[in-house]
C-alpha cells in the first residue's frame, strides 16, 4: 500500500496539469472512524481497547466532522489512471508491519 501511494505521488509530481491541485490517494471505501478502529483491532488480532472521546473534548467549538469518510478518488483516476491495488485489510497489515507492530500486540 505505501508503495502504491508513493507511486501515485511520484506520478502526480511528474504530470504538470496536476501541479497545485488536491488529490485523494487511497481507497474510496466508505468507513466511519469507529468502523476503522474496529477493523484495525480485528485485522491485527489486537487486544487494544477502543477509547472514544467526546467531540467537545477533542475539537474546538464549531468543528464539523464527517461521520462517514469516503474519499473521492475519481480526480486521481482521471489524472494518472490510479486504481487502488490493495483492500483496507491489506493496507492495515502493511502499515502495521512497516511500523514494526506485526499482527499481535502486547495488550497496550
Amino acid at each position: 500500500m505505501c508503495g502504491m501511494c508513493v507511486g501515485a505521488l511520484v506520478a502526480l509530481t511528474a504530470h504538470e496539469p496536476c501541479f497545485g491541485r488536491v488529490f485523494n490517494v487511497g481507497s474510496d471505501e466508505p468507513i466511519t472512524i469507529m468502523q476503522l478502529a474496529e477493523r484495525v483491532v480485528g485485522v491485527l488480532h489486537s487486544s487494544s481497547a477502543i477509547r472514544t472521546v467526546p467531540y467537545e473534548q477533542a475539537y474546538e467549538a464549531g468543528f464539523e466532522d464527517l461521520r462517514v469518510r469516503q474519499p473521492d478518488t475519481s480526480r486521481l483516476q482521471a489524472a494518472i489512471g490510479f486504481a487502488r491495488e490493495f483492500d483496507l485489510d491489506e493496507t492495515i497489515r502493511d502499515l502495521a508491519t512497516s511500523l514494526g507492530s506485526g499482527t499481535k500486540d502486547s495488550g497496550s
